[in-house]
């Protein structure tokens, strides 16, 4: 990593760990059960943060406000958390708008459809318009999930990809755990010619082994531990980094997306959203930054 590397990567560590220090969390409901999934992770990251708890319904004109405003309500007091209703068709927007106040959202995805869809289109919408990162309980974190040990940073190789080590590294260093690098790559045989790439399905264009462990000496901070793995999986990404979860658990998984929202609708990407189908752990979702 150069100077210039280090000096911008030190700059989105402040940023993040800037908004994480005074951020709440904010949970978005829609009356349903899944979507409740997401308070008890909330409400441990808010109270490891320091922040507040809050529960956001969002009514569609022509439904009834006062039945869905007794719902948060009494669903914020069993959760020890403020609540607001709020009236609009943009739910994403309203969403957002609450958020905007300093506060991550942290909302549970369903796990009907595939790629993109099994995200949900609000959720995705959220993402593609969010400037922080979103974190999403996929229909794999089991219930009564801990944040314990380590946050997981997933990288390719590609430098947008490694746009994420420094939001996990802030949120490894806010909650006190361990940082945790790992790539998931196509086992290939190495190319005949000495320094020719890789050419993986997926995974970084060099050694695995040797692309993780240059990064984790790049990223070696004082106030938090970093180690790396590179995960050998034939088939895909989610695939082999959800069997690596299994085997090492952790709290978060943070993973880059190039979610966008066109003039129909909101695409959050087939790696990102086979990765919150799929892992045994909320995600933190990041739009890379230039």
């Amino acid at each position: 990593m150069t100077i210039e590397q280090r000096a911008t990567a030190g700059e989105a560590i402040e940023s993040a760990r800037a908004l994480l220090a005074r951020s709440g969390l904010v949970v978005p409901l829609d009356g349903s059960a899944d979507a409740e999934r997401a308070i008890p992770l909330a409400r441990q990251l808010a109270e490891r943060l320091g922040g507040g708890l809050r529960l956001v319904t969002v009514v569609a004109p022509g439904h009834d406000r006062g039945a869905a405003a007794a719902a948060v309500a009494a669903t914020a007091a069993r959760a020890g958390a403020a609540w607001t209703v709020l009236d609009g068709q943009d739910v994403a927007a309203a969403i957002l708008e609450v958020a905007a106040a300093n506060a991550v959202v942290c909302m549970a995805s369903h796990g009907r459809g595939r790629s993109a869809a099994v995200v949900g289109s609000v959720a995705t919408a959220v993402v593609a318009r969010s400037d922080n990162p979103v974190v999403l309980v996929g229909p794999g974190v089991p219930a009564g999930h801990r944040l314990a040990e380590r946050v997981v940073a997933c990288v390719d190789g590609s430098p947008s990809s490694e746009t994420v080590v420094p939001t996990a590294a802030s949120w490894a260093s806010a909650l006190g755990l361990r940082l945790s690098l790992v790539t998931v790559a196509e086992p290939i045989p190495p190319p005949l010619k000495p320094g020719a790439p890789y050419r993986r399905g997926h995974g970084p264009a060099i050694d695995a082994d040797d692309y993780i462990a240059r990064l984790v000496q790049d990223w070696q901070r004082r106030d938090v531990e970093v180690d790396g793995t590179a995960v050998h999986d034939p088939v895909s990404v989610a695939g082999g980094l959800a069997d690596h979860l299994a085997a090492r658990p952790a709290a978060l998984v943070a993973a880059t997306t190039h979610a966008r929202s066109g003039a129909t609708r909101a695409v959050l990407g087939s790696v990102a959203a086979a990765i919150v189908r799929h892992v045994p752990a909320p995600t933190v979702l990041v739009r890379p930054r230039p």
